[in-house]
């Protein structure tokens, strides 16, 4: 058990967005950077460019990446994360402008669009918590040596990819969805220091949690959705409210 951070300068639904996107994103950090570092030292790159697709994951993902000086870049069709998340000096890209990634043509236009924001370079480090067509645009953009990291499969289960060229490219994709409990309690000291979430604008009363879903797919939300169940909070989380 770990206790959660109250006096992390959070509120209440910001600390309840993180118990689980915070130690997975945590635990894709790492696992992305020391993939990339055993390619391509510190000392010949120290400064990377990193992309997310959406979600919470995502963007505690880059996070990480801005904390640690990389440029980060954020795709995601709610203006209000991208808005919030540029705040934070994390470049937002729209994802409906490349419709969703709908066709080969889409893809290829999201490609040109990193190539232009990195100076030629691509993205190094690609966070891709969707899958699905959004799999294929994380590839696209990867740079030589690239790594793509993942935990999710909100759009699909299955991918596929054309082994020659990423072979040729030196690309690593990587998926995983574990934390060790140190990792958790590592990840827990960064809230509100390093992880400031973006929180959908309306609490879901427990009895919405079906049109929370149902919202949810729909790609409407403006940030992480948070449920609540409880109808009455202790005294000492009043204050968070």
């Amino acid at each position: 058990m770990i206790p959660a951070p109250l006096q992390c300068g959070l509120n209440l639904w910001e600390i309840a967005a993180l118990p689980l996107r915070a130690p997975t994103a945590y635990h894709l950090w790492r696992r992305a950077l020391g993939i990339y570092r055993v390619k391509v030292t510190r000392e010949r790159q120290a400064v990377l460019n990193v992309l997310s697709f959406g979600g919470g994951v995502g963007e505690c993902f880059l996070m990480l990446a801005k904390a640690e000086g990389h440029n980060a870049y954020f795709c995601a069709g709610s203006p209000e994360r991208r808005t919030a998340l540029e705040k934070l000096g994390i470049k937002g890209i729209d994802q409906k402008a490349f419709n969703r990634f709908k066709t080969k043509d889409d893809v290829k236009a999201f490609a040109k669009t990193c190539k232009e924001l990195t100076g030629g370079e691509n993205m190094h480090l690609v966070c891709d918590m969707l899958r699905g067509p959004v799999f294929d645009a994380g590839l696209a953009a990867a740079a030589r040596g690239g790594v793509n990291v993942s935990a999710g499969w909100q759009l699909s289960q299955v991918v596929t990819y054309n082994t020659t060229v990423q072979s040729a490219k030196q690309v690593t994709i990587d998926h995983t969805h574990y934390e060790t409990v140190d990792g958790c309690a590592a990840a827990t000291e960064l809230y509100g220091k390093v992880f400031k979430p973006t929180v959908h604008k309306e609490i879901y009363p427990f009895e919405e949690f079906p049109r929370c879903i149902r919202e949810m797919h729909e790609n409407t939300h403006t940030g992480i959705p948070i449920v609540r169940v409880a109808r009455q909070m202790p005294e000492k989380l009043k204050s968070l409210l």
